[in-house]
């Protein structure tokens, strides 16, 4: 054999062995980048979800924060009610003044449709579900739905936000009966 064959033998045998090496760190690379993508997806999935959680976390405890303002705001609006009525004649004068305008406690107002309440839910997951969940589902009911969701709501969980907006749809303050 002489030199020159044996020259290129080895550098035969030393170029395939460094394409080998070339190929085969191209293919960790390619799972490397392949493994980072996935990551990335993920990540970028979880930081969605994550937001999404936290937007429904803060819906419902400002939904919450808001029914708790409200019954604060109706009870206040009592004992100016009270307070206005030990005051005497003008006090008196005053309260039904604001009762002729409409800012009247709710109690105080004028009923105009008397219901009885209700004994079943709406519908079969309504104990389950949060204000702003049964809120979006007020459009897809009638005036008997809407009326016998009011007196089940009043009759047990008394959300606020929930009977207003039940009583604005209806066109008016329903007055429960026991």
């Amino acid at each position: 054999m002489n030199e020159s064959t044996h020259s290129t033998r080895v550098s035969d045998a030393t170029s395939s062995r460094v394409w080998t090496e070339i190929r085969q760190r191209m293919e960790e690379r390619r799972a490397r980048v392949r493994r980072l993508q996935r990551k990335a997806r993920l990540a970028s999935l979880g930081l969605l979800g994550l937001a999404l959680d936290t937007a429904r976390t803060a819906c419902r405890e400002g939904q919450d924060w808001l029914d708790r303002a409200e019954a604060r705001g109706e009870a206040l609006e009592q004992e100016l009610h009270t307070r206005l009525q030990a005051m005497g004649p003008c006090g008196r004068a005053v309260d039904e003044l604001l009762t002729c305008l409409g800012m009247a406690p709710a109690a105080r107002q004028p009923a105009e449709i008397p219901i009885a309440p209700a004994e079943t839910p709406p519908f079969p997951d309504y104990d389950d579900l949060t204000a702003p969940e049964i809120l979006q589902r007020l459009d897809a009911l009638d005036a008997d739905g809407l009326a016998r969701l009011r007196r089940y709501e009043a009759a047990h969980k008394q959300r606020v936000t929930i009977l207003r907006a039940v009583d604005e749809r209806l066109g008016g303050n329903l007055k429960i009966e026991d």
